[in-house]
């Protein structure tokens, strides 16, 4: 039985989160071998932001409607903008070093001859760059 993408990354989500190979194994009815498989080498990194999540949770509770409101909006747009600009630095890195890559020059031609370092024109990277 082959094992999709999906359920692949399932299983390492939960593996990291800090669910067993052997609870894994009978949530998806897999074998012990193709469960430590998948999970071999992962490492269970989760547990700090299980236990943030807890206690964000946990001080949620403490709060009125509107107050819970108000914390999750807030904390929905920073979490966007940090998304964003993460995402955005990472295009820009991309496109800006791809922009910056100097023309081979050839040793071999007179120094007259030589052809100057060219760079592409300043404009948005396309799409393959991000």
């Amino acid at each position: 039985m082959k094992i999709s993408p999906e359920i692949r990354a399932r299983i390492l989500a939960k593996h990291k989160a800090g669910v067993t190979q052997r609870e894994l194994q009978k949530l998806f009815n897999l074998s012990a071998g193709a469960v430590n498989k998948i999970t071999k080498g992962i490492t269970k990194n989760l547990k700090s932001t299980i236990a943030k999540g807890t206690e964000y949770l946990t001080e949620l509770s403490d709060l009125n409607e509107y107050e819970r409101e108000a914390v999750t909006q807030a904390v929905g747009d920073n979490a966007r903008a940090i998304i964003f600009l993460k995402f955005a630095s990472t295009a820009t890195r991309r496109c800006f070093s791809t922009w910056t890559k100097r023309a081979p020059i050839s040793t071999k031609t007179p120094p007259s001859w030589r052809a100057k370092p060219t760079r592409r024109p300043l404009t948005w990277c396309s799409s393959n760059a991000l």
